[in-house]
């Protein structure tokens, strides 16, 4: 027999069979697109079967009696998209994936999928199929296949609705059903049973395991091990108790959870004021992105907003009465949502425009009482959005405020266009948390103190870099200069040597510009306790401007911007207060906050940070449309890896993503774009980067005549 992927197999060789499909020779001819076939009896023969091909078209229908007997095997997929309804046996008789995104009705007899890798109701992940249903009113039912991502059972995807049916007199058997993340349901009714390979006291599917006006049933066999769900109708003040349940958790999902950790926002009239999502009263049935890190001080945003009855809500304190400017910072799966955002005084709109992420402005100007007041956002029709924050902007400031964001962009004119206009440049993130080709590091500050410069520096040259982003801190909180203001937190954390100053007098003496990396620490719990206190709102900003205007007083124009890190921990600092500390002892210092995947959190910055790639137009460096447009447009790229830096023993690099002939390319095109790169490269503790890395890099920088 031809063997292109053929996946159902027939074994019921009723007379004619073969001549009504043109199988005579066992050609791969495709099945009718519309057919209907029975299969009445078991074959005689069971070695013996015909073949028709694995994707199951939408209107064809086996249509298997109480005798007939239907295999379905020897195939990577078995795509079911039509209808079969069966009293017999149906089984897989080989190892394959089986995708239902049609119809399997079991009326009795046995349904066997046990040699299943994975059975999928929903049809095939990624494709956009109808939902797949299975009917059962009889018969035994048995699912256990391995899905694709090595979970054991029955797994439901997420494209679309997908019902089981277990009525009376069916029973399915699973050894685990996992559910996808919204609308599948396992819907049974009196009479029905569920048989798990594992012991469970009670519901473990509450949201997923549904029927009206019944009860569920666990009884664990410890023989067998086996719990079986049964189902049983539930007497009239039962189902007046549930009626009430279900009315309960309704509203509890309408419950508005606590604003926190400030309550009421109070707003600075002349500032831009951001309204944190996750840190509002929002409804509970809206989800929040867990917060990360130590004391969760990383925050993202709410996700899976989707009905007009959720809100999300601030109260905020207003020192007088005054209309604002409102711009949301969100993403939507769709374009024309209207989102409406009211006060007690009027409501203003925002209309979606469906792209990834979007920060735009609200039509009308809201009005805002003085004193405490709320402020309320929902969704006019049914949607599907992310929301970060909302920014409030007095009507009467915001012009100044525009100038001032102009002011300060202007003020660091002089060294973006010197980055602008550099190709590319060496990114590193060594330090103590730096390692050896081979063995243990050194005790801090080791690292800091023994360090090479001038051997740094030259290899940097040779490379052809115009620039250098020297990691300050990173995975550890340890810096590599003496500044007191970090040993007055947390002593032990910083060294004698000026490893910072020495490199930066070294890089600026050849004209290649210093840039610091900073990482906040807070992976490190024992300092990060000493910045970060929910009680006190203000200690981190508190700490940081002392740290880096120490550092910007102490370095001044030898320093010529930085690059900040987790700026899902900064927001919604006082992005101007952060910025003049971060510009201390060199006026035109260039500042860049690294917002992950989102866009820019404040327009008081320079530079686009660069770690996640922005494709939108670039006019002279400088993005001309989008969310983070008038920013110097960057990219940041790990050059080697398999990290960004070396933080533990025996780590091997990888060999660079690009060749010399990708890498120059590049470049040339950053040139033309006045839109730089950084290369990350993996650095040993003694200084020394992967010579293949570095090779590729002195041949660029020899083709573009970068090198003497």
């Amino acid at each position: 027999m031809h063997q292109r992927h053929w996946g159902l197999l027939l074994a019921a060789c009723v007379p004619g069979l073969a001549q009504f499909f043109g199988l005579e020779a066992c050609a791969a001819n495709s099945l009718p697109a519309t057919f209907t076939q029975e299969v009445s009896e078991a074959n005689s023969n069971p070695e013996t079967y015909m073949q028709v091909p694995d994707d199951f078209g939408p209107e064809q229908k086996w249509i298997v009696g109480p005798r007939g007997y239907l295999l379905l095997a020897k195939s990577t997929g078995f795509n079911l998209r039509g209808r079969i309804v069966t009293e017999g046996t149906v089984k897989n008789g080989s190892p394959g994936n089986i995708y239902v995104s049609g119809t399997i009705e079991i009326k009795d007899g046995v349904f066997d999928m046990t040699k299943a890798w994975g059975f999928r109701v929903g049809g095939r992940k990624g494709e956009s199929s109808p939902a797949g249903r299975i009917v059962q009113t009889g018969g035994v039912a048995t699912f256990h296949g391995v899905s694709t991502d090595s979970v054991h059972g029955l797994l439901f995807e997420e494209n679309g609705v997908a019902d089981l049916y277990a009525l009376k007199g069916g029973t399915v058997n699973a050894k685990r059903l996992v559910f996808g993340e919204k609308f599948d349901r396992l819907i049974m009714s009196p009479g029905a049973r569920l048989i798990l390979d594992k012991q469970i006291a009670s519901n473990p599917y509450p949201e997923n395991l549904v029927g009206d006006n019944v009860k569920f049933n666990f009884a664990y066999d410890a023989q067998s091990d086996k719990t079986t769900i049964s189902v049983s109708p539930l007497n009239p003040d039962e189902i007046k108790a549930e009626e009430l349940r279900k009315a309960e958790a309704i509203a509890d999902q309408k419950r508005l959870l606590a604003q926190s950790p400030v309550c009421p926002v109070v707003l600075n009239p002349a500032k831009i004021n951001i309204l944190l999502a996750v840190e509002s009263a929002y409804s509970k049935s809206i989800s929040s992105m867990p917060a990360a890190s130590n004391l969760a001080c990383k925050r993202f945003w709410l996700k899976d907003w989707t009905h007009p009855d959720e809100r999300v809500t601030w109260r905020i304190s207003n020192p007088k009465a005054a209309k604002y400017y409102v711009k949301l910072m969100l993403m939507s799966n769709e374009s024309g949502t209207s989102i409406g955002i009211k006060s007690s005084s009027n409501e203003v709109r925002y209309t979606t425009s469906g792209k990834t992420w979007e920060h735009g402005l609200a039509q009308g100007e809201l009005e805002l009482p003085e004193g405490e007041s709320v402020i309320s956002i929902n969704l006019e029709k049914e949607g599907n959005v992310t929301l970060k924050l909302a920014e409030l902007i007095a009507v009467e400031a915001f012009p100044a405020i525009e100038k001032r964001v102009a002011d300060f962009r202007s003020a660091g004119e002089k060294e973006r266009l010197k980055f602008s206009s550099s190709g590319y440049g060496i990114m590193v993130q060594g330090g103590g948390w730096a390692y050896p080709k081979t063995g243990d590091k050194k005790p801090w500050p080791g690292f800091a103190e023994d360090f090479d410069v001038k051997q740094f520096a030259d290899a940097v040259e040779s490379m052809g870099g115009k620039f250098v982003i020297w990691s300050a801190t990173w995975c550890l909180y340890l810096m590599p200069a003496p500044i007191k203001s970090i040993d007055q937190i947390v002593p032990g954390l910083t060294s004698k040597r000026d490893l910072l100053g020495e490199l930066a007098e070294e890089l600026n003496k050849r004209g290649i510009q210093f840039f610091l990396y900073y990482n906040l620490g807070h992976c490190e719990l024992e300092w990060w306790k000493h910045n970060w206190d929910p009680s006190h709102p203000g200690l981190f900003q508190e700490n940081w401007t002392k740290v880096i205007r120490e550092m910007g007083e102490r370095y001044g124009d030898k320093v010529a911007g930085w690059f900040f890190d987790d700026d899902c921990v900064f927001c919604p600092s006082d992005y101007e207060v952060l910025g003049a500390a971060a510009r201390a002892g060199h006026p035109g210092r260039l500042v860049s906050y690294n917002p992950w995947i989102a866009p820019v959190f404040t327009p008081f910055q320079d530079i686009f940070f660069g770690e996640a790639l922005d494709k939108e137009a670039v006019k002279d460096g400088l993005f001309i449309d989008g969310p983070n447009r008038g920013l110097q447009s960057f990219h940041m790229r790990i050059y080697d890896g398999p990290d960004w830096g070396i933080n533990k023993p025996d780590v091997k690099a990888n060999p660079p993503e690009w060749n010399v002939q990708q890498t120059e390319g590049e470049v040339r095109k950053c040139l033309k774009d006045q839109s730089p790169i950084a290369f990350n490269l993996l650095m040993w503790e003694d200084g020394s980067m992967p010579e293949q890395s570095v090779a590729q890099l002195k041949e660029v920088a020899r083709r573009l005549e970068r090198i003497k």
